[in-house]
């Protein structure tokens, strides 16, 4: 299985970080200074964990509140 990511750079990251987001988007965050090979390893060796967590989250309904919504819907119950 193809593992689609989004890859972002970050001059403040200090290890790469894998996050898979509520719409089963896998985000990449790596320093600067990681090679796309070390980054591909990365993604490789974790892939068992990622495809599980994509599976978990594919077909949720996502929905997205404003901020200044979440006090009155809160008060809703």
């Amino acid at each position: 299985m193809t593992i689609r990511y989004l890859l972002k750079r970050s001059a403040r990251a200090r290890t790469m970080r894998l996050v898979v987001h509520p719409d089963a988007r896998v985000v990449v965050t790596a320093p600067l200074s990681f090679s796309p090979g070390t980054i591909e390893r990365f993604i490789t060796k974790h892939s068992a964990w990622l495809q599980r967590k994509v599976a978990e989250t594919t077909g949720r309904r996502v929905i997205q509140v404003r901020r200044s919504k979440i006090t009155s819907l809160k008060q809703r119950g």
